[in-house]
């Protein structure tokens, strides 16, 4: 009888680690993971394929908004200032931005002859084509813009610019709280 009782509490023994094994294997499947950003808030993450909320309006004011200051710097503290403004770009678009700039000439005059280069809007933004590319939600627009060089005496030069952008959905971090960079951009004309 000792015997039969030392092997049903070896059995039941046996049982009770495997079934303590199996409750660890299930319950570590059902772990619940969430999105923290650099300061350790926790935000739902929204999949990029997702507009986010964003309407035409918004990306519209955005990208006006966004393209008058990409577009306005000085001579006194230039690279800095142009540094800055990569967060609203994606690398591929960073480089874009970068040849639009060298391209058309755009920051030699500023640099020699110390002047201010002011992007301001001079139209409503166009849309081409809105949707998911790539597995991002994407907008195409067109955005025109007015750059006013200005220096010491009085106004110098004003150019028109027809830009076409790219904006895409980017994840929710600190430098893009709203969720959208721009991918590309081209210019359409300049006058």
């Amino acid at each position: 009888m000792t015997q039969f009782l030392g092997i049903v509490l070896v059995g039941f023994t046996t049982f009770l680690i495997f079934l303590t094994a199996g409750r660890a294997y299930v319950a570590r499947d059902n772990q619940i993971y969430f999105s923290t950003n650099e300061n350790g808030s926790v935000f739902s993450q929204i999949p990029l394929d997702s507009a986010l909320g964003q309407t035409r309006s918004d990306i519209s004011y955005w990208a006006s908004q966004t393209m008058a200051s990409t577009f306005t710097y000085n001579f006194v503290d230039f690279f800095s200032s142009l540094e800055a403004k990569s967060d609203h770009f994606t690398a591929r678009g960073w480089e874009a931005f970068k040849k639009v700039l060298v391209d058309k000439d755009l920051v030699r005059p500023v640099i020699e002859q110390r002047v201010v280069m002011s992007g301001i809007p001079s139209g409503v933004p166009r849309f081409g084509y809105t949707g998911v590319n790539n597995g991002k939600y994407t907008w195409q627009l067109q955005v025109p813009l007015k750059l006013q060089f200005s220096g010491m005496s009085a106004l110098m030069q004003v150019y028109q610019l027809d830009i076409e952008l790219k904006v895409v959905r980017t994840n929710v971090t600190a430098s893009t709280p709203q969720g959208i960079i721009i991918d590309d951009i081209q210019v359409l004309s300049f006058k």
